[in-house]
């Protein structure tokens, strides 16, 4: 072997070696420790951007129906008070919805930015009209530093403020020129009052759907912190809520730090649900009760502000499977119709949900 040929092998062995001390030295470095906490100040605002994509599919024999939806909304925070111990008073308002769906066919679009369509269709004149009382609201929760959350404020006082819009749209309903409400029977002013009473029941369904997706909003925004210091790789835990399909569900949830470049922290969550196949009851009518079982994961890769803790954007996948229980009251039926020839029987529905959930801070 020549002398250059060994000079050559002694320098390849030099650099190799210098890599492995290099590497076994980065390895030994302590890592750094973090201390996340949401340390907001009193007057601060911010407007988070949020866009949600949904397909949900049922199959029963040979048929098949498609749910897609497309959802954006704009939500503006502010900073009302911080108590000694730092807790937030956070009051938030809805700036803008929109949404997008397409059910079996049919198509439901709604956007807070446009003036409203006039429509005969009772579902999406109701979702007009709770969201835009939603949007002409406020809201307040208490947000404590590792980002535990108090109880939203607000949605009480909605349907509250729509009660006289829903009374004079009945009035108007009647189309008399002569109706005066003041010289009313009392059976006739029972009457209006049960129909008023009716419509804001049926509208309080919406609002609840929205009261549950802004509860999971706020976690998504809100990260849970844990109590000590963290390195990258640790975990730490949580339970939250989600409402999938319009149905609240229990979820086990992991983060696990990523890392941190300058003041970025990065922080991977996994909401896990499984109702072991128990069928929750949904909705019971006078027709038939429906029940549903959900398992599956929502997966998030989310950006923080390290200096304030709070989230600078979130990425999330969905996917979910599960089963729609339809049972039959043809008891209650009966009441109505002698005739029990159309009834449907009862039905085991499989269920699909797929999506994707994006939050990202804009101001």
């Amino acid at each position: 072997m020549s002398a250059k040929n060994i000079i050559l092998i002694i320098l390849v062995g030099i650099i190799v070696a210098a890599i492995v001390l290099f590497s076994i030295q980065e390895n030994q470095k302590p890592k750094e420790k973090i201390d996340l906490k949401l340390r907001l100040k009193v007057g601060q605002h911010h407007e988070m951007k949020l866009t949600n994509v949904y397909e949900v599919v049922q199959t029963y024999k040979d048929k098949m129906a498609k749910y897609n939806s497309k959802t954006d909304q704009v939500v503006g925070l502010d900073v009302g008070a911080v108590d000694t111990n730092g807790t937030m008073n956070i009051v938030f308002y809805y700036k803008s919805v929109a949404l997008d769906a397409n059910v079996s066919g049919r198509t439901i679009k709604y956007d807070s930015t446009k003036p409203p369509v006039e429509t005969n269709d009772i579902y999406i004149k109701a979702i007009s009209d709770v969201t835009a009382a939603v949007i002409a609201s406020k809201f307040s929760v208490k947000v404590s530093p590792t980002g535990d959350r108090g109880e939203i404020k607000g949605f009480e006082a909605v349907l509250k403020k729509m009660e006289p819009k829903i009374k004079k749209e009945i009035i108007e309903e009647i189309n008399d020129p002569n109706f005066n409400e003041k010289t009313l029977t009392v059976i006739a002013k029972k009457m209006l009052d049960n129909e008023v009473n009716a419509r804001i029941s049926f509208y309080k369904h919406f609002l609840g759907s929205i009261e549950s997706d802004t509860k999971e909003m706020l976690g998504n925004i809100f990260i849970k912190y844990p109590c000590r210091t963290v390195t990258a790789g640790n975990k730490w835990y949580d339970k939250t809520q989600l409402n999938i399909y319009s149905m609240p569900v229990d979820a086990n949830l992991t983060y696990i730090l990523k890392g941190k470049e300058n003041d970025i922290v990065y922080v991977d969550s996994i909401s896990d649900v499984d109702m072991h196949k128990k069928l929750k009851v949904v909705e019971v009518n006078a027709r038939e009760k429906i029940s549903k079982y959900i398992s599956g994961v929502h997966l998030a890769k989310n950006s923080l502000d390290f200096n304030t803790g709070l989230l600078r954007k979130s990425e999330a996948m969905i996917k979910f499977t599960g089963l729609q229980y339809v049972e039959t009251d043809k008891t209650a039926l009966s009441n109505f119709s002698a005739n029990l020839k159309s009834v449907r029987p009862n039905m085991n529905i499989p269920i699909t949900i797929s999506g994707s959930a994006i939050i990202e801070m804009i101001k």
